[in-house]
């Protein structure tokens, strides 16, 4: 069984294409997470962001899954985990989810696939879960828009690559862009993907750079930052500062 062990949870992923990864992990660790919000994951995978979410404080988190596999996974990691009263798992398209559904949500996150336009996996599992084609990016931006609540924001990590498709894509749907941080493995390279928090309120617009790693297999002052209360390593650290 692949499992991927977290300090206060686990991530059973077997059914699922996309596994736990140290960018989805910094990108959950760094969601803009307040006591009592209603979050909504679109494109949940095995349930990562949102059980982050609900560590991180979150009231109810609302996690939509179209592929079957990852959504079995997603159910399951929710039910053994310390927040099974806050987690609800949904399989579903999230165009009909949002058309259905008249809830808005204080924050809206998701992890979309990268390599839209590229050669579809034999795999449908895999293809769903790494290619855009059957969700644009106008159409999340869209339906993201029309799910938040005015005081709401949209968490969103996507490639670098398409960093300013997205910016136009999201400002196209009434969205104002604000902080925007890229995530580089270390000092030397170029941010390999963006995470962006958009809101439906001009607010200032951030700019800033988060390196992972100091050295190999050494995370950064500021990585750990974020990281120490979700991976096992720094566990006994952080004990023995209580």
């Amino acid at each position: 069984m692949a499992v991927f062990t977290l300090q206060q949870f686990s991530v059973s992923q077997d059914r699922s294409a996309m596994k736990v990864c140290t960018d989805s992990l910094v990108f959950g660790a760094m969601a803009p997470i307040k006591p009592g919000i209603r979050v909504l994951d679109i494109g949940c995978g095995n349930g990562l962001l949102s059980l982050m979410a609900a560590q991180l404080g979150a009231n109810a988190v609302c996690a939509v899954e179209i592929e079957p596999g990852a959504y079995l996974d997603a159910a399951s990691n929710f039910s053994r985990s310390p927040w099974p009263d806050k987690l609800t798992a949904v399989q579903a398209d999230i165009r009909i989810f949002a058309a259905d559904h008249g809830q808005r949500y204080d924050l809206i996150i998701s992890n979309p696939p990268f390599f839209q336009n590229q050669l579809s996996s034999r795999d449908l599992a895999k293809s769903l879960a790494w290619h855009a084609d059957s969700l644009s990016c106008a159409e999340l931006t869209s339906i993201a828009h029309r799910l938040l609540k005015p005081d709401g924001r949209f968490y969103v990590l996507v490639a670098a690559a398409s960093m300013q498709t997205w910016l136009l894509g999201a400002r196209q749907a009434g969205f104002h862009a604000g902080k925007q941080t890229g995530l580089r493995g270390f000092a030397h390279v170029e941010p390999s993907v963006y995470a962006l928090t958009f809101s439906l309120k001009p607010e200032p617009t951030l700019h800033e750079r988060l390196t992972v790693f100091a050295a190999p297999g050494v995370y950064s002052p500021h990585s750990r930052r974020y990281l120490e209360d979700f991976l096992p390593r720094f566990a006994a650290d952080n004990q023995a500062q209580q």
